[in-house]
């Protein structure tokens, strides 16, 4: 790990399924596709952050990040957002799963103590993920 990366660590959490329907829009599908080189997962993993990690992901949202602009569709404006490649890793006391992932910060969001991923695959699916598991974040070079 490089000397300006970040680790977190936290617990998979349910989301409100905005994430489903914002990256279902192609305002956004074609941005990830042309800045990141692929079309995101409709929804993301939500991830609750608590005591030092939430503090670093505090410190990380203020950082310039790779930004994906605002844009309009369908008379109705959608706002920019900060992306941060990482990776993640699943800690199931057997294996560790590695994946090329983005952390996301939207210009606006509901949520609290909780960070927003992005992948091209279904996350949970892929790593077998559920409530409550923890995982690893690996945030490179910010």
């Amino acid at each position: 790990m490089d000397e300006q990366d970040i680790e977190l660590e936290g617990k998979v959490v349910s989301g409100v399924n905005e994430g489903q329907y914002f990256l279902a829009l192609e305002g956004y599908k074609s941005r990830f596709l042309e800045k990141f080189g692929f079309e995101p997962f409709e929804g993301t993993l939500n991830v609750r952050l608590e005591g030092d990690d939430l503090e670093k992901y505090e410190r990380l949202k203020e950082k310039q990040g790779e930004n994906i602009e605002s844009f309009e569709e369908g008379g109705k404006r959608f706002g920019g957002v900060k992306c941060f490649p990482s990776s993640l890793e699943k800690k199931d006391g057997k294996n560790q799963v590695n994946t090329n992932t983005l952390i996301i910060v939207p210009e606006k969001t509901r949520y609290e103590k909780v960070m927003e991923i992005v992948s091209e695959f279904e996350l949970r699916d892929k790593l077998d993920l559920k409530d409550g598991d923890k995982i690893k974040v690996y945030i490179r070079s910010v």
